[in-house]
């Protein structure tokens, strides 16, 4: 079976790549132009982990764990590297980062923690937004 580029490099996909951001670390870019309602990222639901071993984990690892369907996911490449922002161009539906609007080549592919089943998740916010909150805090995970 032939490899995806994205399974060869998790970094670099057609579509995006993974590399050093103004928010915070590293985070995602697009390589093309999205348009409003488009499919930007499907998400790799294959790293699961149970509840009760989430304390266990890493904190960066820790962190980034959301709920989907029942389950806990750790997020893969290039989900792990979706940085917040308040004025977010994503939005998440039925596995997948939808464009909240156009997203032009070079723009970093945002999402809004605040809206996702992100697994206790309370921080400080530096997205530099014009619409910043200065804090995150997600929606409880229903389980």
């Amino acid at each position: 079976m032939k490899k995806t580029s994205a399974e060869k490099d998790p970094s670099k996909h057609k579509d995006w790549i993974v590399k050093r951001s103004k928010i915070h670390g590293k985070g995602v870019f697009a390589t093309r132009d999205f348009k409003k309602g488009e499919v930007v990222i499907e998400w790799d639901l294959k790293s699961q982990v149970k509840k009760e071993d989430i304390p266990d984990l890493p904190e960066p690892i820790r962190k980034n764990v959301y709920y989907y369907k029942g389950k806990y996911i750790i997020p893969t490449s290039p989900g792990k590297y979706l940085n917040h922002s308040c004025d977010a161009n994503t939005f998440a539906k039925n596995a997948r980062d939808i464009a909240l609007r156009d997203i032009k080549k070079g723009e970093e592919i945002t999402i809004n923690f605040s809206d996702e089943a992100i697994v206790d998740l309370k921080m400080k916010c530096r997205c530099g937004s014009k619409k910043c909150r200065n804090k995150i805090k997600s929606k409880p995970a229903k389980a």
